[in-house]
Formats: C-alpha cells, sequence, structure tokens
C-alpha cells in the first residue's frame, strides 16, 4: 500500500522540475531576441553607414554640372603619363643624336631613352638656309658661323664644315687659336685696371704685327697711337707691352676667366671649354695679351658670347639653343630660360670697346671685308664692329681667320653677335669678315627690295705665307 505523503511529495517535487525548466526556456528565448535585435541594429547601422559613404563616393564620381560629354569621358580614362623634367646632361645626351649644324628645320623630333620627344630650337630657319648654302669648302678645311640674340644668347644661326671630321660640329670646338681677338679682353682689362679710354695714348717700336722681346721694352717707344687705333690695326708690340708691362699675370687670368676662358659654360650641346694658359714670364705675357700664340684657343660659340658682352653693357649670356622639349604626351619637359654668366666688364668699359671695335670696320683690318657698307640701303643704317683675328697653325698649311663683332640697328632696336671662323688652306677663300657682313646683312635685311647677297668668289690667286701673321 502506497503512502499518501510519499505520492504528495513526488508529485511536488515533479511540479518544480517542471517550473525550473519552464523559466529556462523563457530566459533562452529571451537572450536570443536580445541577441537577435542587437545584430539587427548593428546591421542597420552598418547600412546607413555603408549607404552614406557609398553616396559620397558617387557623388564625387559624377560629372559636374554644365561640363560636356566629352569632358566627362575624359576624366573617366587614367591620367596621362608624364615624364620628368630634362636636365642639362640629358639634352647633351639627347642633342648628340642631331647634326644640328646647317639644320634648315629649327623643330624636329628626336627619339631618347624610349620615348619620341619634340625639340623646338631657336635657329632662324633662314639664316641657316643662307649661311649653309654658301659655305666656301673648295679652300676652306674649317668653317665656323654663329649668329646670337646678345640679350638672351639664343642662337639664331649654327653652320660649319670640318674637312678633317665629316658631321662634326666646328661650332662648338675650341680647336682653333684665338689670335687677335683675345685683344678684346686685353684691352677690356686695361680699361678696367687704368682707366684708359679710346683716345689714350700709347707707344711702341717696329712694325705693327710682329712681336720681338725688343719690342716689348718700356723704351721701345719710337711711334705714338692711340688706344683706338692700336685696337683697328691690331697692332701687336702696343698689346704686348700692356700685358707685361701693365697688367701682369692676376689680372689677365681674372679676365681671361669672366670672359669664359678656363671654365665650363652651361649649353644644350657639350661645348669644350676654351683654354687659356699664362705664365709669369714677360714675354709669354706679351704673347697672350696680343693674341700672338697658338696656345689660346676658342669656339665660335664663345666668340659670339665674347661680342655679346659687349653688346650687353659688360653682361655676358650663357647661350642656348633649344627653346623648348615636349614629349610624347605633349608637356613641356623642358624649357629655356635666360641666364646669365656674369657682369665681366663695367657699363662704361664695354661703351669703350663697342666704339673701338666700329674703328675696326671703317679704318682697320676689318676695312676690306666690309668696303662700301656706307653706300648699302640696309648696311649704311647699321652700328658695325669687331674684332679680325689671324694664325698660321703649327705646321703652317692651316691659316686661322677670324671676325667677332656685332650689327646693330638703333631705329628697331635689334642687334646680334656674330662669330665667324675659317681655316683656309693653301689658298684664301671667302674670309671670315665676308661670312660675318652676309650673315648681318641678312638679318636686318628682311623686307627690302634688294635681296642679301652671298659674297663673291674669291679670286684664287693669294696663298699663306708661311710666317705667321696676327692681326
Amino acid at each position: 500500500m502506497t503512502d499518501p505523503s510519499s505520492f504528495s511529495g513526488a508529485k511536488t517535487e515533479q511540479s518544480e522540475w517542471t517550473g525550473y525548466m519552464d523559466a529556462m526556456k523563457r530566459h533562452v528565448a529571451k537572450q536570443r531576441r536580445k541577441r537577435k535585435l542587437t545584430l539587427t541594429c548593428l546591421f542597420c547601422c552598418l547600412m546607413v553607414a555603408f549607404g552614406y559613404f557609398g553616396s559620397e563616393e558617387t557623388a564625387s564620381k559624377l560629372p559636374p554640372q554644365g561640363a560636356d560629354a566629352a569632358q566627362n569621358v575624359r576624366k573617366r580614362q587614367p591620367a596621362k603619363a608624364r615624364e620628368a623634367a630634362l636636365g642639362q646632361r640629358e639634352l647633351q645626351a639627347m642633342m648628340r643624336k642631331h647634326p644640328i649644324v646647317n639644320s634648315t628645320e629649327p623643330d624636329f623630333r628626336i627619339s631618347h631613352l624610349n620615348q619620341t620627344f619634340l625639340v623646338e630650337t631657336s635657329l632662324d630657319p633662314r639664316l641657316q638656309q643662307i649661311g649653309s648654302k654658301n659655305l666656301y669648302t673648295k679652300t676652306s678645311r674649317y668653317i665656323g658661323i654663329v649668329v646670337m640674340e646678345p640679350a638672351t644668347g639664343r642662337i639664331l644661326a649654327m653652320v660649319g664644315y670640318d674637312k678633317t671630321r665629316p658631321g662634326s660640329n666646328p661650332c662648338i670646338q675650341s680647336d682653333y687659336p684665338a689670335a687677335s681677338v683675345f685683344k678684346i679682353i686685353t684691352t677690356a682689362a686695361a680699361l678696367e685696371q687704368h682707366e684708359l679710354n679710346a683716345a689714350s695714348t700709347l707707344s711702341f717700336s717696329g712694325k705693327k704685327h710682329t712681336l720681338y722681346q725688343s719690342q716689348i721694352n718700356p723704351r721701345a717707344a719710337a711711334q705714338k697711337t692711340s688706344l683706338r687705333e692700336a685696337f683697328a690695326q691690331s697692332i701687336n708690340p702696343v698689346f704686348g707691352k700692356i700685358g707685361a708691362l701693365n697688367l701682369g699675370k692676376p689680372p689677365l687670368d681674372q679676365f681671361a676667366r669672366a670672359f669664359g676662358f678656363n671654365r665650363s659654360i652651361d649649353f644644350d650641346m657639350p661645348l669644350e671649354p676654351s683654354p687659356c694658359r699664362i705664365t709669369s714670364e714677360p714675354f709669354h705675357l706679351a704673347q697672350i695679351a696680343s693674341g700672338y700664340n697658338r696656345t689660346t684657343r676658342m669656339s665660335p660659340v664663345h666668340g659670339a658670347l665674347i661680342a655679346s658682352a659687349i653688346l650687353n653693357g659688360g653682361r655676358m649670356p650663357e647661350p642656348s639653343l633649344v627653346d623648348q622639349v615636349k614629349d610624347s604626351f605633349g608637356n613641356s619637359v623642358y624649357r629655356h630660360r635666360t641666364e646669365t654668366i656674369g657682369q665681366v666688364i663695367s657699363p662704361r668699359s664695354a661703351a669703350i670697346l663697342r666704339d673701338i671695335m666700329g674703328a675696326t670696320i671703317d679704318a682697320g683690318t676689318g676695312r676690306r671685308s666690309f668696303a662700301g657698307y656706307q653706300k648699302d640701303p640696309v648696311l649704311a643704317r647699321l652700328e658695325i664692329g669687331g674684332k679680325t683675328g689671324s694664325m698660321d697653325n703649327d705646321t703652317h698649311d692651316v691659316h686661322f681667320d677670324w671676325f667677332v663683332g656685332f650689327g646693330s640697328d638703333h631705329h628697331s632696336g635689334k642687334t646680334i653677335a656674330v662669330s665667324a671662323l675659317v681655316g683656309h688652306e693653301q689658298f684664301k677663300g671667302i674670309r671670315a669678315g665676308q661670312y660675318a657682313r652676309m650673315m648681318i646683312r641678312e638679318y636686318f635685311g628682311r623686307g627690302q627690295q634688294a635681296p642679301a647677297h652671298a659674297p663673291a668668289k674669291p679670286v684664287l690667286t693669294k696663298k699663306i705665307k708661311a710666317k705667321p701673321r696676327n692681326g
């Protein structure tokens, strides 16, 4: 027989257990609802955030109001690649690949570093054509002609010929004795150091175009002349005495370097430095100062820089040939900026030099090349000046002939510097001064009824002398 109290106790225990289990089920369900609600809220927040930032990105990609369709399409295309700017060395490496001398195309394309570049130069096609067309190579071993804008250093013409190295550019090679062109530097130093002027009286003895030890003696003073006449007629003993007795080594060194000798000059093409070695020995100083030596050398480009300094009131520009370079996408990777080598002499000294360089044309060593220029409809209105120079090579089979000068039109304000070199062989052909005259007349004569004429072909009867002459 079952005990009623035991049955009642068991029933109570079963009822408590059932209640406990129901409570647990309700607790679990509640926790599940909380987690679900939390996840739902988190998900909603994420969706809201994603929608917000996504709409900002989409809005940034939308075309602006009023933009045309073509512009919007271009904006969606990848950006064009831009090349790094070209430095001086990279530009020189590029220009080595193009024979710019005698070129009548001022702009050209060139491949470099797996790219195609457009090079825009400062060359004047008409000057290039006139110069290259009229090079008289029959009697010449070397010819180099450079025309330059003095204020900017931009080269307008660069034509030349080298019989020994076809295809080379003699305009940038410093292989040629500077000869009496160096008298410009000596005169500049004397003007700056001793305050001379064009009318200053100077003395010498012996012939004008020789140079001996006896001629640089302080007592060698049999003849009197002015600085203007000595410069115009290129009187060697006058400048020999100035170098040995008045200047000495330090000033000659100083002004030679100021005018670009014994230093590197930045240029778009590799430009050989112009050497000028000076010692303290008196007769050597006389030789350097007068240009009566074969060791001081220069290039036609350097000659144009010297003339430019005189025209710029003593300020020498850096030379340039390339105005701009563009890459294959049309981006400018190089653009010329006018730079200055330095203020080499004072404006006063530059003005005096400019004046006495004019005397070279009127009554000096340049008068033959410019004979009758006062009657020419173009040249007559110009101020023209220059300095000649001449010197044989060591073996006397080449006679170097220089003209470094300028043409200036006061009415238009246009001015050019011209440097011309000719290395004559057995016979003398067209002179450097004649080439300079041709280029000056062509530059200033555009629009004139009378066209610019080439130099007359020379009569080949005059052989070079075995004895060097410096004038």
